[in-house]
């Protein structure tokens, strides 16, 4: 497994590139709704649907402000990863 390496300066005021999987499936007009990011869906052998959603957030307030609204959409949320720290 790859290791990463982290900025030596990163606050939650740092912009960054995210992946958020979710359990479920949302239309990709609810885009601007989760910070514009990219809306990809998938579907599992079983059936089971989830949607990756990957792109840049501002800062941690903007992703919190994702993660709310997936909330408040019922969707429930498997995993957050940051991809990459700007300016690293």
């Amino acid at each position: 497994m790859m290791k990463k390496y982290w900025p030596k300066v990163f606050s939650v005021g740092s912009p960054a590139i995210y992946r958020i999987i979710v359990f479920g499936h949302a239309d990709a007009d609810l885009s601007d709704e989760l910070g514009g990011m990219q809306m990809t869906p998938a579907r599992s052998d079983d059936g089971s649907e989830t949607m990756t959603l990957v792109g840049r957030v501002a800062d941690q307030g903007a992703l919190i402000g994702v993660l709310n609204a997936l909330y408040s959409m019922r969707m429930p949320v498997l995993s957050v990863e940051c991809l990459e720290v700007e300016g690293s």
